[in-house]
């Protein structure tokens, strides 16, 4: 999702050189990235444009789990993940040329828990609904012969 923020000129009458607006062209996992919980995660943005754009980092509806409001660097990472860093991520690139652009990368985190059944319903924004279910089943232990653990993940839009 692309959004145009600032219009200002492509063209410097004082150097004569032309100036390119800033343009993403990759974002991790083209915008959706999956992480079982626990594990470390990178969140990349890369963006193209004359001059060279800055990639700025937010989350939509939140503080970056660091308690900052943005983070000014091309990769954001986190480590130990759990289900209060999932959410929206945010990051737009701008150069003071054209429009700032802004694309969103939606980070899951895959949990499982033990011998019981829960259901966590996250509001990642007013579009998107996440209801992640997660559940284990019956042990080998019990008169069960699974002991295979299951997490299903269903998302309304």
């Amino acid at each position: 999702m692309k959004r145009r923020e600032k219009k200002k000129s492509n063209f410097s009458a004082h150097s004569g050189k032309d100036y390119v607006p800033p343009r993403i062209y990759y974002v991790s996992s083209n915008g959706r990235v999956e992480v079982k919980k626990g594990s470390p995660v990178r969140l990349e943005c890369k963006a193209s444009g004359n001059p060279v754009p800055k990639i700025t980092w937010s989350r939509k509806n939140n503080l970056l789990p660091n308690g900052e409001q943005t983070a000014v660097t091309p990769v954001l990472s986190l480590e130990n993940v759990d289900r209060h860093q999932a959410g929206v991520y945010q990051c737009t690139s701008s150069n003071g040329v054209g429009e700032d652009v802004t694309q969103q990368i939606v980070l899951h985190v895959l949990c499982k828990f033990s011998n019981m059944k829960s259901l966590l319903i996250s509001h990642l924004s007013k579009s998107i609904l996440s209801i992640i279910e997660c559940y284990k089943v019956l042990s080998s232990e019990s008169n069960d012969n699974s002991n295979v653990d299951n997490l299903r993940r269903e998302f309304y839009g």
